[in-house]
């Protein structure tokens, strides 16, 4: 009896034992396990920072544009702004460079900031160039399509010279060479809206004056021959539509106003000059 109480005793103490070491190997697995994880996160983590710190940086600049720029141009432009080789590619705020793109870069009308993996920056540029001028006293300001005031010039030959449309506007506030032209009636982004209608519609180029200084009582110069009467700033495109398919109707010899003023859009006259 004795002899088989001491053998149970030794098994249960035996199956212990064996309870015990795959308690303990279990653990060890865990921690395996855990420490194997950690590893693979540090590995990710160092990874990451290289390829975002050593990787992904900017290497190169370029300018697009309606005309060839140079890279020397498109450096010093990002100069301008902030911006300059060896910086993390995604490591500043697009849109505030875009905002001071239109202040410290006076030739563009404007720039949208685009990424060329794997280490490119694109400016995408409307280039400021004059299409039309405005006056104040003795003095010609040339504006290009976003309003941009390119120069100001004193000899109106000069001006005469470049065939420019001529703009009569009201409520101007600012106007420096460099800068946009800025008004304080929101004559400024009327302009801006019809003269884009006028190239979308294809006749911005037979317009030759636009006069903006009434806000409800904007006009054009269309053709040297009809002076078109739109009414207020609304419905752009479709009065414009409207003026052409009378004016295709008119003899070449027609001169005289063209009113597509109506706001419901459905009455439109010719009246010649008299």
């Amino acid at each position: 009896m004795d002899e088989k109480k001491r053998d149970g005793s030794q098994n249960k103490e035996h199956g212990k034992t064996l309870q015990q070491v795959k308690k303990s190997r279990k653990k060890d697995r865990r921690k395996n396990r855990f420490f194997a994880a950690e590893a693979v996160v540090i590995i990710a983590i160092v990874a990451l920072w290289i390829f975002f710190t050593k990787l992904l940086v900017i290497r190169s600049f370029e300018i697009r544009g309606n005309y060839e720029h140079t890279e020397q141009e498109a450096i010093l432009a990002a100069h301008s702004i902030g911006l300059s080789e060896g910086d993390n590619l995604f490591g500043f705020d697009r849109s505030s460079a875009e905002l001071a793109a239109k202040y410290n870069l006076p030739e563009y009308d404007s720039v949208k900031i685009r990424y060329s993996l794997p280490g490119k920056i694109v400016f995408e540029v409307a280039e400021a160039v004059p299409v039309m001028f405005t006056t104040l006293g003795d003095e010609a300001y040339l504006l290009s399509k976003g309003l941009r005031v390119t120069s100001r010039e004193t000899d109106m030959s000069k001006v005469e010279a470049l065939a420019l449309k001529k703009v009569y506007m009201s409520g101007i506030e600012k106007c420096v060479a460099g800068d946009f032209l800025e008004t304080s009636n929101g004559t400024d982004e009327i302009l801006k809206d019809l003269y884009a209608v006028l190239e979308e519609e294809g006749i911005a180029p037979e317009v030759s004056e636009i006069n903006v200084q009434n806000k409800f009582n904007i006009e054009f110069l269309y053709k040297q021959r009809f002076t078109v009467r739109l009414g207020n700033a609304e419905n752009f495109t479709v009065k414009i539509r409207f003026m052409k398919s009378i004016s295709e109707k008119l003899y070449e010899t027609a001169n005289g106003y063209i009113d597509v003023s109506d706001d419901d859009l459905r009455e439109g006259y010719y009246k010649p000059y008299q």
